[in-house]
């Protein structure tokens, strides 16, 4: 927008409920069990007996902080994971995913051959795509020696 010759930038910030950026780790502490759930509407969902909130939102922030999650008893466990389950807070297993670096795999069994015809077969075949990578390099650059591997002829 302008006004004259004054520029003015509008910002549209969305609102969002803070409860569903956070991942909560719910305990059983008599049987182990337990589960991660998005939002801490199970965990407010407990009543005690006179029908007041069991958790308040102190409790829950002292949990989220913890990182270590809320340990429950069995009966409260129970009633979180079921209005967790009815809500769809639950975060499933297939949820969470982790990504493998091509770095971190395991080097193939090309880049072992291409090592053994540069000349060098002294070396353990243990190491990452990254590491032979690196190998490979050195032996290319004349830097093989600092690496302790023999070559063919008996040589570092």
């Amino acid at each position: 927008m302008t006004f004259g010759n004054k520029y003015f930038i509008l910002y549209i910030v969305k609102k969002t409920d803070r409860r569903n950026e956070m991942e909560l780790l719910i305990r059983n502490k008599e049987t182990g069990e337990s589960y991660k759930s998005e939002t801490a509407w199970g965990i407010g969902s407990i009543k005690d007996s006179d029908g007041d909130k069991y958790y308040d939102s102190r409790d829950i922030n002292t949990f989220l902080r913890s990182g270590n999650g809320a340990e429950l008893s069995n009966e409260h466990y129970q009633t979180a994971h079921a209005r967790d389950e009815k809500d769809g807070s639950i975060i499933k297993t297939e949820q969470i995913t982790t990504t493998t670096r091509w770095q971190d795999q395991p080097a193939t069994t090309k880049q072992y051959d291409y090592i053994r015809t540069l000349g060098y077969y002294d070396f353990e075949e243990n190491m990452t795509k990254a590491q032979a990578s690196k190998v490979i390099d050195m032996i290319k650059a004349g830097e093989a020696g600092s690496l302790n591997m023999m070559r063919f002829d008996g040589s570092y």
